[in-house]
């Protein structure tokens, strides 16, 4: 069998060089593309499971708990309170939130994620990072502007009227007549009864300041006039920092 030339060799290594010199970097491109892929739906899981799907009634953590999360925090209860239900609305923790779970919770390279303080989180790329260019963020815009989680809430009363459309009370009637709690989450996530406040620089029958994002259940109760014995359900959603108006019509025993 006649062996290879010295030629024949030199021929083999170099095209062996060359191959090497494209494959390698398109396979290290393509492991790049993948764990960019992955962070960004990885990403994608935790910022669901912070906020929720709103077209699907889910608030995720925030609405559940009234606070941002850590990463133990979206898997297991430890010191929050449990979920419980009133009225058709959840209060307290529900998870495991995420779909990834122990140490699929770092990044395509590896590392762990950043939670951050106006509600989004990082992953640091490819240079492992922090605040750097190559870092990837979800959601891309912030959901918490200044540091303002809590919503407010402005609640309207109406009483209904016998051919079936609604009158609104004033607010000095209302204030006057009946009293409103809504129910949302304490500093544990425990689900606890507020009342409103009186602000007289607010047009507002009933209000209620920093009250944590999500659907809440607001009850108002007849205490007298012609509003004794009656009373209102309503579950209203509380928007990440910003102002809501709801209302409740009264009807029924209280």
């Amino acid at each position: 069998m006649r062996a290879f030339s010295l030629l024949e060799l030199l021929i083999v290594v170099t095209l062996v060089a060359v191959m090497s010199a494209v494959l390698v970097p398109l396979g290290l491109e393509g492991n790049q593309r993948n764990a960019v892929a992955n962070t960004k739906e990885l990403l994608k899981q935790g910022a669901e499971a912070i906020y929720g799907v709103e077209m699907r009634n889910d608030f995720g953590f925030l609405g559940d708990v009234g606070k941002l999360p850590s990463a133990a925090d979206l898997q297991s209860v430890g010191s929050l309170t449990r979920g419980t239900w009133t009225g058709g609305v959840a209060v307290g923790w529900r998870g495991p939130y995420a779909a990834y779970q122990g140490t699929a919770q770092k990044d395509g390279w590896g590392n762990a994620l950043r939670f951050n303080a106006n509600g989004t989180i990082t992953s640091a790329g490819v240079d492992g990072v922090f605040d750097t260019a190559d870092d990837v963020t979800r959601p891309e815009i912030a959901p918490i502007l200044g540091g303002v989680i809590n919503g407010r809430l402005c609640l309207e009363v109406f009483v209904p009227l016998v051919d079936g459309s609604e009158m609104a009370l004033s607010a000095a009637t209302a204030a006057s007549n009946a009293t409103a709690q809504i129910l949302a989450p304490d500093a544990t996530g425990a689900a606890t009864w507020t009342a409103s406040i009186n602000n007289a620089t607010i047009p507002c029958p009933f209000y209620f300041s920093a009250i944590p994002p999500g659907r809440r259940l607001v009850k108002v109760t007849g205490t007298g006039g012609v509003l004794s014995g009656l009373a209102g359900w309503a579950t209203i959603v509380i928007p990440i920092g910003r102002p809501a108006v709801g209302k409740v019509v009264l009807g029924g025993a209280s």
